[in-house]
């Protein structure tokens, strides 16, 4: 029997196949080789700008941005709260006369900031940070409460704001609620309020030992500087008596060349340019002596120095003074072992005292060089009358 085109016959048992038929339909055997050749590669067509085609740049520019962009929010907390707050609600307060903020975030921002607008604290009302304005300082706590985040930030020496603020949050998360129109207590949900406490009374604690014994270091600090400074001073004052020491012995020049010039003029023997020669050296001699006056004006302008230096480190142990005695009325029965407040003020009253007497030591020795002075001008001018007599 024949077959039609295309068809063919099984090599293994002589059966007829269809063109397209894989296996002979009697024995199984392959109709086609185990290897075919390989298929020519498609070559790709160039573009005739000589670019690459735009859904591909598209495409890289798109997945280089997707990638840097998860890169940026993994690693970068910046970029991460930069992306949070423009999908977040949030608001921050501060607090004049401090530098302490509250910033929340949240669902209810806005409602939490404005209960802080309402309120005075120690004085001090609260303002909306605006127009890009940004906290600053230390994070003191980040509590959590019905969804917001709330951060109080403190950039003073002491954090004594900022501890005061969290310690008041947390007094208010156990029940102690100052005022019916006071902000909502802030309290993480998840925990046993006790243990919020217990864990924010400790950490408090903490804190306000660590700020009140800074306190008490930066005292005695001041106070050591004291001694060095009022040393110096003392030091200074104690030198001026030489100088003028040196300057009443060239007053005495002066007034013993003096005596030469009116003998000489007074002899009738000694010629007028002998005699005006001398006078000469007796104004020479009362230049000398205004030189000492200069002297003992560079000594007072080293004691103004001196002085100028206990001033600075009274207003700074007035200004930590009046920390250390804000720390310790935080914790009343912690004893930081620092200088007490009859100290401090024993240490200013010394510091005045000591530059009280330095104006005036000053003030008489001022008085006696320029006497000196007077007293050489004095001698010179009448060695320059004898001279100027002279035939």
């Amino acid at each position: 029997m024949g077959i039609g085109p295309g068809f063919g016959r099984c090599a293994r048992c002589g059966r007829a196949f269809a063109p397209d038929a894989a296996f002979c339909p009697g024995c199984g055997l392959p109709t086609a080789p185990a290897f075919q050749p390989a298929a020519t590669l498609a070559q790709p067509v160039p573009h005739s700008s000589g670019r690459p085609a735009l859904t591909g740049i598209l495409f890289g520019a798109i997945l280089v941005a997707t990638v840097a962009g998860v890169g940026l929010y993994l690693v970068s907390p910046d970029f991460r709260g930069g992306v949070q707050n423009a999908v977040t609600p949030s608001c921050t307060v501060g607090l004049n006369g401090a530098a302490v903020s509250v910033t929340v975030q949240g669902g209810d921002a806005q409602a939490q900031c404005d209960s802080f607008l309402t309120r005075t604290t120690d004085g001090g009302t609260w303002y909306v940070y605006s127009g890009g304005q940004q906290p600053a300082g230390a994070s003191i706590c980040q509590i959590h409460y019905h969804g917001d985040l709330i951060t109080v930030r403190d950039s003073g020496a002491l954090d004594l704001y900022g501890s005061a603020i969290c310690s008041s949050l947390i007094d208010q998360a156990n029940g102690v609620i100052p005022g019916a129109d006071a902000t909502q207590a802030f309290v993480a949900p998840t925990q046993d309020p006790a243990v919020v406490q217990a864990q924010a009374s400790a950490a408090a604690i903490t804190r306000a030992r660590s700020n009140t014994n800074s306190a008490a270091s930066a005292v005695q600090s001041d106070m050591d500087r004291f001694a060095s400074s009022e040393a110096d001073l003392s030091n200074d004052v104690a030198s001026i008596p030489r100088d003028l020491t040196s300057m009443n012995a060239d007053v005495a020049t002066t007034l013993k060349d003096r005596d030469v010039v009116l003998l000489e003029a007074s002899d009738g023997t000694t010629d007028r340019g002998t005699v005006c020669g001398d006078a000469a050296t007796v104004a020479g001699d009362k230049a000398t002596v205004d030189g000492d006056l200069a002297t003992i004006n560079g000594d007072g302008a080293t004691l103004d120095g001196d002085i100028y230096s206990i001033q600075s480190g009274i207003s700074s142990l007035q200004q930590h003074r009046d920390q250390l005695a804000a720390a310790r009325a935080l914790l009343p029965s912690y004893a930081d072992g620092g200088p007490s407040a009859a100290d401090i003020d024993a240490a200013l009253a010394k510091a005045n005292a000591a530059i009280d007497a330095a104006h005036k030591a000053f003030a008489g020795y001022l008085k006696t060089a320029q006497g000196y002075v007077s007293t050489a001008s004095g001698y010179s001018t009448k060695a320059q009358q004898a001279c100027d007599a002279m035939p």
